[in-house]
């Protein structure tokens, strides 16, 4: 859709951190400035962070130096995109900066403070920060055009576009003389959304189509990414589907030949949604490849792409190459977070296509591990998990404990409630066993699960 990021550009730079401190603290900041500068921002923002505290514990009057420290620190972790501590850091860094009665100091970090607030969805605290930022009387005509975007971002996302559309204009008057091409294109975005908002679909077609041209000219990627993002949802809002996947295709495309990954997982997702069935192999063996291939892909993108191409994989009738692209899923999720809702997902997703493979015991297996992770972080799957799970059961000639998860998904969603009625009239009318092995086409116990 939107851009998630809209780089802010300030003329404040810190070109060479100076503490008054010891060799060991000169010797650690001066190593996690030059990782920030080569673009390490992990071990930077470790070293950073190691440093400050040393300060705190050594009680530092260095108060300019422990600002530096902070205000590196949101930068690093606004690079690494934890716009959680990135904010927290700005903050500290805001108050130290206050202290020192820094205004200039204060509408840059305001500026980053706001931004890390709505991209963390905080967005009445976002608009706050901006009008505040606005407000500094020592920013120039290009800070204070951005930050005005900024804000009409922030609105944008509210959905309030009437004050969206306002602070655009003033962006855009400030900016008049000024050579900021893609503030400007920024904001007929922001008025397309509003036009698809409205339910005027030809207009902001029209208007994302304008900034899509304009943007693939300069060469401007992120914007051509959005724009395309745009048409792609307000195609599928008409109900253009293979318009939709035309233009979110070509955003696919564009964002991992630039590397700009902020919205591939947005992407994929609605790839994902409205794939029919049909002959993918060729979509499901580029994505292969371009996991295989491309080695500065992020964790969370491979994730993404993997479960794309499992998904073409399944609409094009391939059930084995599914299972294989979304267990590599699986795999890569765990890097990121043992406990994630995503793992979770992916789990149901092994567990769903084992069982059109008929792996049943293996299906279960997964679905346990997914209601175990489940309770630890009480997610919104349970239902349809323990529902999968009645399935298998049922595969494998487990009555009563079929119905007993049938059971559990029904307490928890009630759509299931006809399925679970319908498992109990097979049995009656069947006569079955409870847990027997009455059931066609099940795996033989002790097979050895797949994954």
């Amino acid at each position: 859709m939107m851009i998630r990021k809209f780089i802010v550009f300030f003329l404040f730079l810190i070109t060479q951190p100076c503490f008054a401190a010891t060799n060991m603290l000169t010797e650690k900041v001066r190593d996690a400035y030059e990782l920030y500068s080569i673009g390490n921002y992990e071990d930077a923002a470790r070293l950073f962070k190691e440093s400050y505290f040393i300060m705190e514990n050594a009680s530092s009057n260095d108060l300019l130096g422990k600002f530096k420290i902070a205000f590196y620190l949101g930068l690093s972790y606004r690079a690494i995109g934890d716009y959680t501590l990135a904010s927290n850091w700005f903050t500290k860094a805001l108050t130290m900066a206050k202290t020192m009665q820094d205004k200039p100091v204060q509408a840059t970090i305001l500026a980053y403070l706001g931004e890390m607030e709505r991209l963390n969805g905080n967005y009445d605290r976002a608009v706050k920060i901006y009008l505040e930022a606005v407000s500094n009387l020592f920013i120039s005509l290009k800070d204070k055009a951005v930050l005005y975007y900024g804000l009409a971002e922030t609105y944008r996302l509210q959905k309030d576009y009437d004050n969206a559309k306002d602070s655009c204009i003033i962006a855009n008057n400030l900016a008049a003389d000024l050579q900021l091409e893609q503030l400007k294109l920024s904001c007929e975005l922001i008025k397309a959304d509003s036009f698809k908002a409205k339910e005027e679909y030809a207009t902001a077609l029209q208007t994302f189509n304008m900034v899509r041209d304009m943007a693939r000219a300069r060469n401007y990627p992120n914007l051509t990414i959005a724009a395309l993002n745009g048409m792609g949802l307000t195609a599928e809002a008409i109900d253009r589907k293979d318009a939709a996947r035309a233009y979110f295709d070509e955003a696919l495309a564009i964002s991992i030949k630039n590397e700009i990954y902020d919205n591939v997982e947005l992407i994929a997702d609605k790839l994902s949604s409205i794939i029919p069935q049909g002959d993918f192999t060729k979509q499901t063996d580029e994505i292969i490849s371009i996991i295989q291939e491309k080695e500065t892909l992020p964790t969370h993108v491979k994730v993404a792409l993997w479960r794309l191409a499992a998904v073409y994989a399944k609409a094009t009738g391939n059930n084995y190459k599914a299972f294989n692209a979304v267990q590599n899923a699986y795999q890569e999720s765990l890097v990121i977070s043992y406990d994630s809702e995503e793992t979770i997902s992916i789990l149901y997703d092994m567990a769903e296509y084992m069982f059109i493979l008929k792996r049943y015991h293996s299906a279960i297996v997964r679905l346990d591990e997914a209601l175990s992770r489940c309770k630890d972080i009480s997610c919104n799957d349970s239902a349809k998990i323990y529902a999968l799970k009645a399935e298998n059961l049922l595969g494998i000639g487990k009555i009563s404990d079929a119905v007993a998860s049938m059971e559990e998904a029904a307490k928890l969603d009630t759509k299931y409630s006809p399925r679970l009625e319908s498992i109990r009239k097979l049995i009656r009318k069947e006569n079955l066993p409870q847990n027997g092995s009455n059931f066609d086409n099940f795996e033989k116990d002790g097979e050895t699960p797949v994954g």
